[in-house]
C-alpha cells in the first residue's frame, strides 16, 4: 500500500462579489509545491445571485513571475458548464467539481460573471 497523502483544503474566497460581466477576479497565488502530490484537485463552490453564471479558469506558473494559460488546458468551467445559482444536485448553487491542471508549483484561480446580474462566490480548493 502506498504512502498516505492527506487532503489539504484552502479557502479561496468567501462571498466574493462579482459585480459586472467581463470583470475577472484573480486569486492570490496558491503554492502547490508541497501539496497536490497526487494531482487531485476539486473545488467546492456556492454561487448566489438570481440568474448568475460564473466562469472559472486557472493560470499556472513555474518561475514565480509569469502566470499563463496552459495550452494543455486552463478552463475549469465555462459556457454551458459554468457555475450557476441553481447548480448542484439540490439546485441550490452548491457543488463540488474536479479539474486537472498541468503540474506547476504555483496557480491562480480566475472567475467572472457572464450575465451582468452580479453574483456572490464562495470557493474552497481541495488538493491531494
Amino acid at each position: 500500500m502506498g504512502a498516505h497523502r492527506e487532503v489539504t483544503v484552502k479557502r479561496i474566497w468567501t462571498e466574493l462579489e462579482l459585480v459586472a460581466a467581463g470583470t475577472t477576479v484573480t486569486s492570490d497565488p496558491i503554492d502547490l509545491s508541497t501539496f497536490a502530490q497526487s494531482g487531485y484537485f476539486t473545488l467546492q463552490y456556492y454561487v448566489q445571485g438570481a440568474g448568475a453564471s460564473v466562469n472559472m479558469t486557472f493560470k499556472l506558473c513555474n518561475d514565480g513571475v509569469n502566470y499563463v494559460d496552459s495550452t494543455e488546458g486552463y478552463k475549469i468551467v465555462t459556457g454551458t458548464t459554468a457555475l450557476h445559482d441553481d447548480s448542484g444536485n439540490a439546485r441550490d448553487g452548491r457543488d463540488v467539481i474536479r479539474f486537472m491542471p498541468t503540474v506547476a508549483p504555483l496557480m491562480k484561480l480566475c472567475a467572472w460573471e457572464t450575465r451582468s446580474v452580479g453574483a456572490s462566490l464562495t470557493l474552497s480548493l481541495a488538493l491531494q
